[in-house]
C-alpha cells in the first residue's frame, strides 16, 4: 500500500510539473526606454543666477529639461507629470533650487512648484484650478510674493510660495483675459507691469492691487517682452507684435525704436539687456532672427538669423557672461549657443528628447532600420533599433511629416505624406526627398497606403480641402487621379493584404469600403456613429477582421425593455465591416490615436491613446494599459519588429519610446 501511495504521489507531481511547463508564462513587465531622437520645440529658457553653467528649457510638449553644462547636455527632469506642454519658467532669484513651471493640458492646467531644482514637483492648485499660465514673476526681494499672467484670468497672485492664489486684476478690464508677460522694478517692487495679447500694457504700483493702462504707442499691441536697465530701472523696453519701443520715464510714454528690425510686422519675443554694457540690447524677433544693437536700440544689425522653415521663440544670455547666448526654436527644434557675443552658433541638443512624433514606419526587410516623421517637418532614421539617430535632408516646405511608409519589395523607395508638400517620395532609402505630384497642393496627406500586389499603386487620402478625398497612383505616385470619394478630410487607409482590390477609408464621421480597387465606394459604419476615426487595421491572417479607433464610438443597445447607448473608442468587425462590436469599453474617454496588430499573433493589439499604450491579448475583448508605459501620455505613434519582438511609441512631445519583450512576454534584456 506504501508503495503504490507513492507511486501515485510521484505519478500526480509529474503530471503538475508537465501541466505547469506547458502554460503560457506570466507576462512580465518592463519600462519603456526613451530612445530619441533629439530635438524639441523650445519655449522658455532660464538660467541659474549663481550657477549660470545650470538650465532650465520648457517644452511644448515635452516637459522641463536641465543641463548643468552649459547646455552640452541635458536631462528630463519632469517625466512624472501627465502634461508636458510648458507654457511658463520661472527661477527663485535667491534660492536658485526653487523652480515654478506653468504647465497646460488636458488633464490638468496651472503651476507647479519644484524646490529640489527640478527632481520632485508639487502641484500648486489653491486658487489656480483649470488656468492656463503664460508668465510667473517673482518678487526678487520677497521671493515667497508671485505674480502669474493667465489666459483668462488676468494677473493672480501668492504671498506664500504659490500656496494660495488670489485674483490681482482690477482695472483691466477685458485686457486681463490674456497677460503674456509680467515685470516687477527691481528698485520698488510694489510696481509691477503686465504685457497683453492685443491688450497693450498695463501699470500696478500697489503690488497689483489695481492696474492702470499705459498704452501711449502700444494700444492695441500683443506685448511679450519687458526689461529694465540694470543700472537705471526708468528705462525700460518692450517687445511687441509690432518691433521695439523704449521707455525713459518708468512707461509713462513710449516710442518706437525699430530701425535695421524690418518691417513693422517683425514680432519680437524678447528683449535683453546685457548688464555689463547697458547699450548692448538683444531682440529675439520671430520670423527674422536675434537683433543687436550697441547704442541703446537707435539702430539694429542681424546677429543670428533664423534658420529656414523655423521661428524663434526665446533667448538668454548668462548674467555672468554676457557674451554667452543662448536661442530656442519651437520647429525643427534645439538650443542654439554663442560663446562669443553672436559670432559663432552652435547646436546644442544631446539628450533633448522632446521631438513631436507624428508616425513610425519600420522597413519590412531589415525591422532595425526605422523611419520617424515629426510635427515640424522632420524625417529621422535609425539603423540600429533607436540606439542612434540622424536627421535626413526632407524639403522646408513640408511643415508636418504624418505618414511613411516602404515599398514593400524595394525598400530604397519610399513614400511620405504631409501637410506643405503632399505626397514626397525617396528613391535611395531617404537620403533625397522630392514632390511626386502638384495635384496636393493646398492639400495635407494624413492616409497613404501602398497596393502589397501591385507596389506602383498608391492610394492617398487628403485633409484640409473640400475637394479632397481619396486619390489613386498606378505609376509610384508620378501621376494622381481622384476616386469618387470625396471627403473634407481622409483620416486613415488601410488595404486587404490578402485581396489587395479591397479597400477600407476614413474620415471623421464615416468608414467607407470598397471592392474594387478605389473605383466606387460605399459606407460601412452600419449600427455606430463615430466623432472621429484616427486608425484602422486589418487583421493580416483573418482579413474580414477589422479593427478602427477614434475619439468616440456611439452604440444603440435594447437590453430587454431598457434602451440606451455604449459609447468606446474602438470597433471590431469579423465579417468586412458588414457588422461592428463595440471592443474595449474600459478605454472609454482615452481616444485612440493608432492601432497595430502583432503580425505574429494577431489576437494581440496595441493601442497609442491620450493616456498611454494599451495591450489586448485576445483580439480585444479586454485591455489592460502598460503602466511601465512612455511618461508623455500622448502616444501618437505605434510600430513594431516583429523579429526582434520591440514595439515603438512615438510620442507628442517626447520623441520615441521602445519595449523589449519575447514570443511569451517575459522580459528582454536591452
Amino acid at each position: 500500500m506504501a508503495l503504490i501511495r507513492t507511486w501515485l504521489i510521484t505519478f500526480l507531481f509529474l503530471i503538475f510539473i508537465g501541466t505547469a511547463a506547458c502554460k503560457k508564462p506570466m507576462e512580465v513587465e518592463k519600462e519603456w526606454i526613451r530612445k530619441g531622437p533629439e530635438g524639441g520645440s523650445i519655449a522658455s529658457i532660464v538660467i541659474d543666477p549663481a550657477t549660470t553653467s545650470t538650465l532650465y528649457i520648457g517644452t511644448w510638449g515635452g516637459g522641463i529639461f536641465k543641463s548643468t553644462d552649459g547646455g552640452e547636455n541635458w536631462t528630463d527632469i519632469t517625466e512624472s507629470l501627465s502634461s508636458k506642454i510648458v507654457t511658463a519658467l520661472a527661477i527663485d532669484p535667491l534660492n536658485p533650487s526653487i523652480l515654478f513651471a506653468g504647465i497646460w493640458g488636458a488633464q490638468i492646467d496651472g503651476i507647479f512648484k519644484s524646490t529640489d531644482g527640478g527632481q520632485n514637483w508639487t502641484y500648486l492648485s489653491s486658487g489656480l484650478t483649470r488656468k492656463q499660465v503664460f508668465a510667473i514673476a517673482i518678487d526678487p526681494v520677497t521671493t515667497s510674493t508671485l505674480y502669474a499672467g493667465t489666459s483668462s484670468a488676468g494677473v493672480i497672485k501668492s504671498t506664500d510660495g504659490g500656496a494660495s492664489w488670489f485674483a490681482s486684476s482690477k482695472g483691466m478690464g477685458k485686457s486681463m483675459n490674456s497677460v503674456r508677460t509680467l515685470a516687477i522694478d527691481p528698485v520698488n517692487t510694489n510696481i509691477i507691469y503686465a504685457g497683453t495679447r492685443l491688450g497693450g500694457m498695463f501699470r500696478s504700483i500697489n503690488s497689483g492691487s489695481n492696474w492702470t493702462a499705459i498704452n501711449n504707442s502700444v494700444k492695441g499691441k500683443s506685448v511679450y517682452s519687458i526689461v529694465f536697465d540694470p543700472a537705471r530701472n526708468a528705462l525700460m523696453y518692450a517687445g511687441t507684435s509690432k518691433g521695439i519701443f523704449k521707455s525713459s520715464n518708468r512707461g509713462a510714454n513710449w516710442f518706437a525704436v525699430n530701425a535695421g528690425l524690418g518691417n513693422s510686422e517683425n514680432s519680437v519675443q524678447v528683449v535683453a539687456v546685457d548688464p555689463v554694457n547697458r547699450s548692448t540690447i538683444y531682440a529675439a524677433t520671430y520670423y527674422k532672427g536675434v537683433f543687436k544693437s550697441t547704442n541703446a536700440g537707435v539702430s539694429w544689425s542681424l546677429l543670428y538669423e533664423r534658420k529656414r522653415n523655423n521661428v524663434i521663440s526665446t533667448f538668454a544670455l548668462d548674467p555672468q557672461n554676457p557674451s554667452t547666448l543662448y536661442v530656442g526654436t519651437p520647429w525643427r527644434g534645439c538650443v542654439v549657443k554663442s560663446t562669443d557675443g553672436g559670432q559663432s552658433w552652435f547646436d546644442f541638443d544631446k539628450g533633448l528628447t522632446a521631438t513631436d512624433i507624428r508616425t513610425l514606419a519600420v522597413n519590412p526587410n531589415d525591422a532595425s532600420t526605422i523611419f520617424t516623421g515629426t510635427g515640424h517637418g522632420e524625417i529621422f532614421k535609425t539603423a540600429d533599433s533607436g540606439q542612434s539617430w540622424s536627421k535626413l535632408k526632407s524639403l522646408w516646405r513640408s511643415l508636418e511629416i504624418n505618414i511613411i511608409v516602404f515599398d514593400p519589395v524595394n525598400e530604397s523607395t519610399i513614400y511620405a505624406g504631409t501637410r506643405g508638400s503632399g505626397v514626397i517620395k525617396s528613391t535611395d532609402g531617404g537620403e533625397t526627398w522630392s514632390v511626386l505630384s502638384k495635384n496636393f497642393v493646398g492639400y495635407g496627406i494624413k492616409a497613404l497606403s501602398i497596393d502589397p500586389d501591385d507596389t506602383a499603386t498608391l492610394y492617398a487620402g487628403t485633409y484640409g480641402h473640400k475637394s479632397g478625398g481619396v486619390f489613386k497612383s498606378t505609376d509610384g505616385g508620378e501621376n494622381w487621379e481622384a476616386t469618387n470619394l470625396v471627403a473634407d478630410e481622409i483620416s486613415a487607409i488601410a488595404i486587404d493584404p490578402m485581396y489587395s482590390n479591397i479597400i477600407y477609408a476614413s474620415n471623421s464621421l464615416e468608414v467607407f469600403k470598397s471592392e474594387d480597387a478605389g473605383a466606387s465606394w460605399f459606407g460601412i459604419n452600419n449600427g455606430f456613429d463615430t466623432f472621429g476615426v484616427n486608425t484602422l487595421a486589418v487583421d493580416p491572417v483573418s482579413t474580414d477582421t477589422i479593427y478602427i479607433g477614434g475619439g468616440l464610438f456611439m452604440v444603440e443597445y435594447i437590453d430587454g425593455n431598457t434602451t440606451g447607448v455604449k459609447e468606446g473608442c474602438i470597433m471590431k468587425s469579423i465579417n468586412g465591416g458588414e457588422t461592428w462590436s463595440l471592443i474595449g469599453e474600459e478605454l472609454n474617454f482615452v481616444g485612440v490615436n493608432t492601432l497595430i496588430i502583432d503580425p505574429t499573433e494577431t489576437d494581440t493589439l496595441f493601442v497609442g491613446t491620450y493616456d498611454g499604450v494599451f495591450k489586448s491579448n485576445d483580439g480585444g475583448e479586454n485591455w489592460f494599459k502598460m503602466k511601465k508605459g512612455p511618461t508623455n501620455p500622448k502616444v501618437s505613434a505605434l510600430a513594431i519588429d516583429p523579429n526582434n519582438r520591440i514595439i515603438y511609441a512615438g510620442t507628442a512631445g517626447s520623441s520615441v519610446f521602445r519595449y523589449d519583450f519575447d514570443r511569451f512576454g517575459t522580459v528582454k534584456k536591452d
